[in-house]
């Protein structure tokens, strides 16, 4: 029973999510003031995120539509812009800080810590384009140089509630958004799931077997037993 209740115990503790707010969107960026910011601070409000490469000429000519959207939307949401390093020359705080003094940015900006955002959604060219709900869920993705015109329209739809008739185009999102997906993803799930398996296990060994239990003679009655047989 002992045996039962450790592995249940360590069950429920691996399953259990670790973070308590809830919030999809993990990992952290590093700003130009050399501090690990985690996505978790943007919690409750919607957040537009930029992978981009310094060294990336279509990055380049997108940052200035991106100043414009945050002059138009920065009241509506946070953003930010992640270097993910992608081609040329290795990336580091003193060169974005020299891109940042050459391209005016208003908004916040960093490097991709451990790779986060690269790998967790699939980043395989710049600029990618992120919109995360107030969950950290994406809602929304757009891939390579995107006109101003198109960004601000697209985030009026998504901001008022509304869907955009070409769907959702992060397929890369690093999560399944299917209600299914969902539910065997829940960490309530997994803990019901491997809870029901201990259980049936348990159960198990509580059945009786059918082979019956052998009685041990005592060896009395052995001695009984021989000395009647010898008369």
């Amino acid at each position: 029973m002992r045996k039962v209740i450790s592995i249940l115990t360590i069950t429920i503790f691996l399953t259990l999510p670790f973070s308590t707010n809830g919030y999809s969107l993990t990992g952290s960026y590093r700003n130009l003031q050399n501090a690990d910011v985690e996505y978790a601070n943007y919690e409750g409000s919607y957040l537009f995120l930029e992978a981009m490469d310094i060294d990336c000429g279509a990055c380049q000519a997108q940052h200035g539509d991106l100043k414009e959207l945050h002059t138009s939307h920065g009241s509506k949401m946070s953003m930010v812009s992640v270097s993910v390093n992608f081609i040329g020359t290795a990336d580091t705080l003193d060169r974005i800080s020299e891109f940042t003094a050459e391209h005016p940015t208003t908004w916040a900006i960093g490097m991709d810590t451990d790779n986060y955002i690269r790998t967790t959604f699939g980043v395989d060219s710049t600029p990618q384009m992120f919109l995360f709900n107030p969950d950290g869920n994406v809602i929304r993705k757009w891939v390579g140089q995107t006109s101003l015109e198109r960004l601000q329209s697209d985030i009026d739809v998504l901001l008022a509630g509304g869907t955009l008739e070409d769907g959702i185009t992060a397929s890369n999102d690093g999560s399944d958004s299917s209600i299914i997906g969902r539910i065997f993803a829940s960490p309530v799930f997994k803990m019901v799931f491997f809870i029901g398996i201990i259980l049936m296990l348990y159960m198990r060994s509580l059945k009786p077997s059918d082979e019956a239990p052998k009685v041990e003679t005592d060896p009395l009655e052995k001695h009984k037993s021989r000395t009647k047989s010898q008369e």
